[in-house]
């Protein structure tokens, strides 16, 4: 089985290895507990294992909870793997301004119309303030490759 590559343009802020927050913890799981998700009954032990005595109906439950509350408190960023499966290393970007072209599928361009919404860039800068310890960022647009 061959390799992979893809192509990535996006608006954010480019990480050194091991400067995300979250660690080795998932990102989306990372974010529901510092955003304050309080799910109405916890399915998972602390090792992300389904809890003793849980039912299908307590699991539907608690995702669509979780649901809820990321449509309400969506992740700021969308992290773009700027290395490889094996090494990842992330620019945290924009959601919008993210597009791939898999290999094999080109994507056309329009540069001069690609533009990152406001809003997208306060919930960056926000982020940046709340859980970065950097002295600063420079939120720029990048075109990396990613291997598979």
């Amino acid at each position: 089985m061959g390799k992979s590559t893809d192509a990535n343009v996006c608006f954010g802020v480019k990480l050194e290895e091991g400067q995300e927050p979250w660690g080795n913890k998932d990102v989306q799981n990372w974010w529901l507990e510092v955003s304050g998700f309080e799910p109405s009954k916890e399915v998972f032990d602390s090792e992300g294992m389904l809890a003793s005595g849980m039912t299908r109906l307590d699991v539907d439950r608690y995702m669509k909870e979780r649901a809820e509350f990321l449509k309400k408190h969506p992740l700021p960023f969308r992290e773009v793997n700027y290395c490889s499966s094996e090494f990842p290393m992330f620019i945290l970007a924009c959601p919008s301004s993210v597009i791939t072209a898999h290999r094999g599928f080109p994507h056309n361009l329009s540069l001069w119309k690609q533009t990152v919404k406001d809003e997208e860039i306060t919930a960056l800068e926000y982020f940046f303030a709340d859980h970065m310890d950097l002295d600063s960022y420079d939120p720029k647009w990048w075109i990396c490759s990613y291997t598979d």
